[in-house]
């Protein structure tokens, strides 16, 4: 089942992922590549990138910063596997 945060705006979700790091912030790629960016974080912690981890927090759309980007609000909760 894929993950369709459009769905989800507005709600606190649990995602797993694909921890990165992007030019503007750490983010949570999901299976079909989508970007979750996560507020306040400029970077993942070197031993988490390119790890997979679950990440819990308020979903927002910010279409001002990233036109094409969701950005969770939330706290990291380590590796998911």
């Amino acid at each position: 089942m894929t993950f369709d945060p459009s769905q989800h705006i507005g709600k606190t979700v649990v995602i797993r992922g694909t921890a990165y790091d992007a030019r503007a912030g750490a983010i949570l790629e999901l299976e079909d590549r989508t970007p979750i960016y996560i507020a306040g974080l400029t970077e993942w912690d070197p031993a988490l990138n390119g790890k997979p981890v679950e990440v819990t927090g308020l979903l927002k759309d910010h279409f001002e910063q990233q036109p094409s980007a969701r950005r969770l609000l939330g706290r990291r909760l380590g590796d998911g596997g």
